[in-house]
C-alpha cells in the first residue's frame, strides 16, 4: 500500500475516533458529569502512556530538540487539548455534537488560511476541492441552525476558538512531527496537558475526587484511552505522513460521522439534507486527498 494511503488510512481512523468523542461526552453529561471532571480523569489515566511513548520516541531521535522547540511543542499542545478542549467540551453542553463537529472542523479553511499566509501556494484542483468540501460543511451547518433556533452564540464562539487553536496545534504537528517523529510530538503536545490539567482541577475543586461516580469514571476512562490516547497517535502520524492541509480536509469527514453517531446515541436531528451535504462534502475531499 502506497505511504500516502496509509497516511489517509492513519488520519481518517484517528479523525473518527476524535469526532466520536463528542457523543460520548454528551453521554457523560447525562451521566452527571461535568468538564473540569471529564477533563481531569481524560489526562490523568492518558499520562502514564504519553509518558512511555514520549520515553521511547526519545532514545530513537537522531536529532535531539532543544529547550526552545519543546516548549513550543508544549504550547501547542497546551493551546489544543487544553484550551480547545475545554472549550470545546463546554459548548456540548448546549449546542448537538453535529453541530459542534461541523464548527470545529472548520479548522482545514484556517490551515489554509495560515499556509496562504507564509507563502505556501495550493493547486487548482485543491482549491475547488475545497470550495466544494466546505460548500456540503454549509449545508450541514444550515440544516442544524435551522433545527436548532434556540441557539447558544457564546457556545459557537467557544468551538470556533477552539477551531483556530486546533489549526494552529496541526501546523506544529506537521513541523515538528516530520522534523523529529509524530509520537515524540504526540508525547511532548499531549502530556504537558497532564500537568496542567490536574493543576486547573485543584485550582476549582481542590484535591477531592469522591464527587465522580462510576459512571462518570468509566465514560472518562473511555475517552482517555481509545478517544484521546489512541486517536492522537494515530492522528499524529498520519499527519506526519500526508501534511496538514490534506489531514484537515480529510478531518472534515468528522461532522459527518458525529451526525450519524448522535442521531442514533442522542436522537439528535439527521435529514436527508444532511444526507445530501455528506456526498457533496466527500467528494470534495477525494479532489483533495
Amino acid at each position: 500500500m502506497p505511504p500516502a494511503m496509509n497516511g489517509i488510512i492513519l488520519v481518517f481512523v484517528g479523525t473518527t475516533l476524535f469526532s466520536s468523542k463528542s457523543v460520548l461526552i454528551q453521554l457523560a453529561f447525562m451521566a452527571g458529569a461535568s468538564v473540569d471532571q471529564l477533563m481531569l480523569i481524560r489526562m490523568l489515566l492518558a499520562l502514564p502512556f504519553y509518558m512511555l511513548i514520549g520515553f521511547l520516541a526519545w532514545r530513537t531521535l537522531q536529532d535531539k530538540p532543544n529547550i526552545r522547540t519543546l516548549v513550543l511543542i508544549a504550547l501547542s499542545g497546551f493551546a489544543c487539548y487544553h484550551l480547545a478542549s475545554y472549550l470545546d467540551m463546554w459548548a456540548l453542553q448546549f449546542i448537538n455534537a453535529g453541530l459542534e463537529r461541523i464548527i470545529l472542523f472548520s479548522y482545514p479553511a484556517i490551515v489554509v488560511l495560515f499556509k496562504t499566509l507564509c507563502g505556501e501556494r495550493l493547486h487548482t484542483k485543491q482549491l475547488l476541492g475545497l470550495g466544494i468540501a466546505y460548500l456540503g460543511v454549509f449545508l450541514f451547518f444550515y440544516e442544524d441552525l435551522t433545527a436548532n433556533p434556540n441557539l447558544s452564540y457564546k457556545a459557537v464562539l467557544a468551538v470556533f476558538i477552539a477551531a483556530v487553536l486546533t489549526a494552529i496545534y496541526m501546523l506544529a504537528s506537521q513541523k515538528y512531527g516530520r522534523r523529529f517523529s509524530g509520537d515524540f510530538f504526540t508525547a511532548v503536545a499531549m502530556g504537558i496537558t497532564g500537568f496542567t490539567i490536574p493543576t486547573h482541577y485543584i485550582a476549582m475543586h481542590g484535591f477531592t475526587l469522591s464527587n465522580i461516580n462510576n459512571n462518570v469514571w468509566l465514560y472518562g476512562s473511555l475517552l482517555s484511552i481509545v478517544f484521546t490516547v489512541l486517536a492522537s497517535v494515530l492522528l499524529n502520524r498520519g499527519v506526519q505522513i500526508v501534511g496538514a492541509v490534506r489531514a484537515s480536509v480529510l478531518g472534515m469527514l468528522g461532522p459527518m460521522l458525529t451526525l450519524f453517531l448522535a442521531a442514533w446515541f442522542l436522537q439528535q436531528p439527521l435529514t436527508a439534507m444532511h444526507a445530501v451535504a455528506t456526498v457533496i462534502t466527500i467528494t470534495g475531499i477525494v479532489m483533495v486527498t
